[in-house]
């Protein structure tokens, strides 16, 4: 298991469906909650998801050419033709092989079965096996299973032997049908429901309409219900969704297995310690399936075809302890390879640059290297290829990760491949050994384009957050009811947040897994994670009960007859709160910076959204400043730039602050289920406001500033331009050189650390919102420029409290004020004229900015350039124009320019609006309070 960091992304809580299936099915809201993250939502879903049966079991002749295989196979059983079923070597391909034979033998068929050979043959029907069988069996009737339907060629090759097929497959299709008597598989037809049966699955589909046909009765709830032991164990083996039909049969097949009177599952249950005991999905995964793997792998797959089908206890017995020793020898040759693997990832890959592992080697065994391939791919995360290399050709497995098509990947290299094939999480290939340098270069090429980091970082999908206390039998008991689990229905996840973790320790044979209690309150509950003993790295020696959140599975553990809840653990993450004492935030903000945090380790993309452009800005400054220690990425996205961010998948885990303009537009976009919305008013808390306000307009503001510097208080003075802010600092110390070491001007390209020295200047010039700060020694807060709007204003004396703020600006700033906002944010008239040049211009030439400020009547200066360029930013996201290589085309200037559309325009109006009632309006102390 990749014991890594993980981003959590936890489902949001749909309080609204929650209720409604809590209240018609009578079941507690978690478990309605983790139905709805399963896309279960109405009452009629869930209940059929949690109480079919096996009547609800689908009429098998849904799938196509039931009819015309059924009537085929009744022919050959009438004539006493031979039928040979032609199999796989996997355990879908060999409890398929194994059902559809044991059928048809027990209808009187004459009735054997083929496996092919995995190194030396490979997959499928082969021509040089139809020969053998035509000529050694006499086959008059083959039918594949779980193989064939891309089998065009061999298909045909049969019928000009004499040879009948019939194809039944789930695999997918190719571009042609192969030409056989039928072709049975639910991916021929994309309206079926069957669409994820296993191979198996489609057999036993066939088994059951022979079964009525041939008027048997049904067994065990069902027809063919004799066979459902065999068909869980293929559809579990082939790690298909657990859903629709895939859930019925598992369901209702454990039990079978678990019962089943075949001599061979006994015996490979009792060689796999499993005797007795009530099988689950797991046991069969990881117990039962790779002990009959393991014959295909190494060698030929029909000793587990016999051992499912022989009536001899003594055979099963010999045939299941020879699997047992071919499954220990798979292990040891499997483990062998995967430390060579990782000895060689350590020593010649370099992870920061290599995103896709890719290593070959003569000495490693072709039938398990995609095993090993999925174990460095789970270890590392990371995209992994291993091959085998025999004489001058290598044959190779892959394993992917979430966000990486392999695929796709391997179609961008296959100008050096003979062959290849499957799909976006697994694939196999074949090549020359001589391409192999190349290959992985094409490879890493290709995972540099598409891979980006943050899809490096495992996601973990966590159903539910619980208090510890919320967690008891009866929860496990509820929670029963969602089995079996598997893909499509995986085990929930939940997590418990800020709970102690003690007694922590290492434990296993290789010291590789952890054990601990988490406290939470009065309540205490075990917990183990296997192959999670790294995650102890992350907590010092002797560190006693750190806080943590944790995310883990519900399991009953069992030990000397007694029974009791047990935690699995999936993840633990260290809280890591905001240190107040070096950054002097206040513990308001802190607080919320702490939530900031919580929620980036749970993959939720939190959105703050600002009233103004300008108040999201300084947000912005500020969260960036702050969190990138933490490795959390902040964005901003506003009418600027929100053509650049568009994908939410991408901003997983992420801060985004917005502005309300900017975000009516996002917000459709976004998954709800992984984001949480604040307001700005979040970072303040509810205490009054009430400034003391000394009203200084009008009077000689230099001389005003200068008189406060000397007088030796410490202040800080808000400027709104970084021009104006050096020139009035180079001006007072002109006139008075005593102030050189007084004032320091910040102006937001400073660190983080050099933010801080702050204590020791007497006078800092800033366009920052310093009000995020507990500066206790400040004495005054100073205007020497106006804001943009009250809430501007409010945001800067928030915490001022009883100390003076003083108003120094005049009526020709307020001017500069009106100027700047009317070049940042262009009217109607200005944009209306700027199409009507536009539309006067030749499309695929860029646009000339001289020109267009000539033609506007623009002065050539920057507030000028400032009102051109943003005119064309409000063209550019209405679709007007675009930019490219740093010039401006245009697009689409006909028809009418709806400039409510975009977010840059409405934001300018809000702005505007904001501004007037600023300038016009009374300050609210002058109603309530009097003016200092």
């Amino acid at each position: 298991m990749y014991a890594g960091l993980k981003v959590w992304q936890i489902a949001a809580q749909d309080l609204e469906l929650q209720d409604n299936l809590s209240f018609k099915l009578q079941i507690p809201p978690v478990i309605a909650q983790i139905l709805i993250n399963r896309g279960i939502t109405s009452p009629e879903e869930a209940e059929a998801f949690l109480f079919h049966t096996l009547a609800d079991l689908s009429d098998p002749w849904e799938l196509p050419d039931m009819t015309r295989a059924v009537e085929r196979i009744m022919r050959a059983l009438q004539l006493g033709e031979r039928i040979l079923v032609y199999g796989d070597y996997d355990v879908d391909g060999i409890t398929s092989t194994a059902l559809l034979t044991s059928v048809l033998h027990r209808l009187g068929g004459q009735v054997s079965y083929y496996i092919p050979e995995r190194l030396e043959e490979g997959y499928g029907l082969n021509k040089s096996a139809l020969d053998w069988l035509k000529k050694e069996v006499q086959a008059d009737l083959i039918i594949t299973v779980d193989c064939g339907i891309v089998s065009c060629e061999e298909v045909a090759y049969a019928n000009r032997l004499g040879i009948d097929i019939i194809v039944t497959d789930h695999h997918q299709p190719g571009l042609e049908i192969p030409p056989a008597v039928a072709v049975i598989n639910p991916k021929v037809a994309p309206s079926s429901r069957l669409q994820n049966l296993a191979g198996v699955g489609v057999a036993f589909k066939l088994a059951q309409a022979l079964y009525k046909v041939k008027s048997l009765p049904p067994v065990n709830g069902t027809l063919a219900g004799d066979t459902l032991d065999l068909v869980v164990l293929g559809t579990i083996a082939d790690v298909v969704p657990l859903t629709g039909e895939n859930r019925i049969i598992v369901k209702y097949g454990l039990p079978s297995l678990t019962a089943s009177q075949r001599p061979g599952i006994k015996a490979l249950m009792q060689v796999a310690g499993l005797e007795g005991k009530l099988l689950t999905t797991g046991q069969v995964a990881f117990g039962l399936a790779p002990r009959l793997n393991a014959a295909g792998r190494l060698g030929s797959a029909a000793p587990a075809v016999e051992l499912l089908l022989t009536t001899s206890e003594q055979r099963a017995w010999e045939l299941a302890n020879k699997l047992n020793r071919e499954n220990e020898e798979r292990q040891l040759v499997e483990t062998q390879i995967y430390r060579e693997v990782c000895a060689r990832v350590e020593k010649e890959i370099d992870l920061t640059k290599e995103k896709v592992i890719v290593l070959a080697s003569s000495l490693w065994h072709a039938g398990v290297i995609g095993i090993v391939a999925s174990k460095i791919t789970e270890r590392y995360y990371r995209p992994s290829i291993l091959m085998s290399i025999e004489g001058d050709k290598a044959k190779g497995s892959g394993r992917s990760i979430s966000g990486f098509n392999l695929f796709k990947a391997l179609q961008s290299c296959e100008q050096l491949l003979l062959k290849y094939g499957g799909h976006h999480q697994a694939a196999g290939m074949s090549l020359a050994v001589e391409n192999i340098p190349r290959f992985k270069d094409m490879l890493n090429e290709y995972a540099d384009e598409v891979l980006t980091s943050d899809k490096l970082t495992p996601i973990l999908t966590i159903d539910a957050e619980l208090r510890l206390e919320q967690i008891n039998a009866e929860l496990y008991k509820q929670l029963e009811k969602l089995e079996p689990y598997g893909t499509g229905n995986p085990e929930p996840i939940l997590c418990c947040r800020g709970v102690k973790l003690a007694e922590y320790r290492v434990v296993g044979k290789n010291g590789n897994h952890l054990k601990a209690k988490l406290i939470d309150k009065n309540q205490e509950m075990d917990a183990i994670g296997f192959n999670l003993a790294p995650l102890l790295n992350n907590f010092q020696v002797g560190m006693t009960k750190p806080v943590v959140d944790a995310a883990f599975t519900l399991s009953e553990n069992e030990w000397n007859g007694r029974s009791k809840l047990q935690l699995l653990l999936k993840d633990l993450q260290r809280l890591e709160p905001v240190p107040r004492e070096f950054t002097k935030l206040n513990g308001y903000i802190a607080a919320f910076l702490d939530k900031l945090l919580a929620n980036a380790r749970l993959g939720i993309i939190c959105i703050i959204k600002a009233p103004l452009r300008r108040i999201c800005t300084g947000l912005a400054d500020f969260l960036q400043r702050h969190m990138l220690m933490y490795g959390l990425q902040v964005i901003k996205v506003d009418g600027q730039n929100i053509t650049h961010h568009v994908n939410p998948e991408s901003l997983i885990g992420k801060v985004i602050v917005t502005t309300e303009a900017a975000w009516q537009k996002l917000q459709a976009i976004f998954p709800q289920r992984c984001v949480e919305i604040f307001d700005y008013a979040c970072f303040f808390s509810e205490a009054s406001y009430r400034p003391n306000i000394y009203d200084e307009r009008g009077t000689e503001k230099t001389k005003r500033l200068a008189e406060m510097v000397d007088s030796g208080e410490k202040i800080v003075v808000y400027f709104n331009y970084r021009e104006a802010a050096f020139d009035q600092a180079e001006r007072l110390v002109r006139l008075y050189p005593s102030f050189q070491d007084k004032i320091k001007v910040f102006f937001g390209n400073e660190t983080l650390t050099e933010h801080f020295t702050f204590k020791d200047s007497q006078v800092v010039f800033t366009n920052q919102f310093l009000e995020f700060y507990n500066w206790p020694e400040i004495t005054a807060r100073v205007f020497f420029e106006p804001p943009f709007s009250l809430e501007e204003f409010y945001l800067r004396t928030y915490s001022a409290h009883t100390s003076p703020v003083y108003l120094l600006w005049n009526d020709e700033d307020v001017v500069t004020n009106e100027e700047v906002l009317k070049a940042m944010f262009p009217d109607r008239i200005f944009l209306m004229n700027l199409v009507r040049v536009l539309k006067t211009l030749p499309n695929g030439q860029p646009l000339n900015i001289l020109y267009l400020a000539q033609q506007l009547n623009l002065p050539l200066k920057r507030l000028g350039i400032i009102k051109l360029t943003s005119g064309l930013k409000i063209l550019s996201e209405l679709k007007k124009i675009y930019r490219k290589d740093k010039a401006y085309y245009p697009l689409d200037i006909a028809g009418e320019v709806e400039l409510e559309q975009s977010a840059y325009f409405t934001e300018g109006q809000i702005e505007f609006a904001a501004l007037v009632a600023f300038n016009n309006s009374a300050f609210p102390w002058e109603a309530t309070m009097g003016v200092g």
